[in-house]
């Protein structure tokens, strides 16, 4: 899910990605900072950064912009996230890692 997350002059963080799941649906998706990636190239769930709400189309895809409120607490790391559909409220396992620059 995320591709890219900038940590900006102010000291927050901009996170942009792209989900790809099932078509026409409502997801939360939670994202997660972390100090490193698992043997898998996942991270975990270390620091909740923050939520946002995104809608697939009919092509199954939607891409998505985060900035978080507040700093990144982390100076360096990754960033992960996991996407809820919010009916029936499944949710994914945590994504591969984006690196924190």
């Amino acid at each position: 899910m995320p591709r890219s997350a900038r940590r900006q002059a102010d000291g927050t963080l901009r996170v942009s990605g792209t989900l790809d799941s099932t078509p026409q649906s409502a997801f939360e998706l939670d994202v997660y900072v972390w100090s490193r990636c698992d043997g898998r190239g996942s991270g975990e769930g270390e620091q909740v950064v923050g939520s946002l709400p995104v809608s697939t189309a009919a092509s199954k895809v939607v891409s998505f912009t985060f900035q978080p409120p507040g700093r990144a607490l982390l100076a360096s790391g990754v960033v992960t996230a996991t996407a809820t559909r919010t009916s029936p409220g499944d949710t994914s396992e945590l994504s591969a890692c984006a690196p924190l620059s």
